[in-house]
């Protein structure tokens, strides 16, 4: 019940056009977020999807509306997505939210530095995983679907690297290259995208 309000809340939002009509839903804001973690937390990986897109759509219609819960949604994602335990479809979909912010509000991930080197290590660690058959089934969970999940991640990258700007990632993609080997190679081809 409290997924099928936050899905109607988030298709409501989204057609939202005034602040003033922000302001009637904005009193949810919290307890769509609570309704995420909720479902997080009972492994219900099916209603997470959900809430998430959820999420996804009101962030690329109407990103205002999700302003007041911004930092602890972009704190919540990347905890998903740097958690292996937690199904493939839903990490993507944390993926998918973290790089719709970048690009509908770059200035929020700008400004916190931690938020930037996090993101960049997810995206580097998605393309390491896709050099490995055995990792990337953990994502995939399909053969079939490695090329479409190498794609997935070289497109979040190159969106992010569009979003934020090559002065803000160019140093924490050369940062990462310094400190592992197993980096080195995947930012060779990321530092001719920024």
């Amino acid at each position: 019940v409290r997924v099928n309000a936050l899905n109607a809340n988030s298709n409501a939002v989204t057609f939202c056009k005034q602040k003033s009509e922000y302001d009637l839903f904005s009193p949810s804001l919290k307890l769509m977020l609570d309704v995420l973690v909720q479902c997080l937390n009972n492994s219900d990986e099916s209603n997470s999807l959900s809430c998430l897109q959820s999420f996804i759509e009101i962030e690329f219609m109407s990103s205002a509306f999700l302003k007041p819960v911004t930092s602890d949604l972009i704190l919540l994602c990347i905890q998903i997505a740097s958690q292996a335990n937690i199904i493939s479809s839903v990490r993507q979909a944390s993926v998918e939210l973290l790089v719709t912010i970048s690009e509908s509000r770059p200035s929020i991930i700008n400004k916190n530095r931690d938020v930037v080197r996090k993101l960049v290590e997810i995206l580097l660690n998605m393309l390491l995983e896709s050099s490995d058959d055995d990792d990337l089934l953990k994502w995939t969970k399909k053969e079939e679907d490695s090329r479409d999940y190498v794609s997935m991640a070289e497109e979040y990258l190159d969106r992010v690297s569009f979003a934020l700007g090559g002065e803000t990632l160019l140093p924490v993609i050369i940062e990462y290259a310094s400190v592992s080997v197993s980096y080195t190679h995947l930012t060779l081809p990321t530092k001719r995208i920024v």
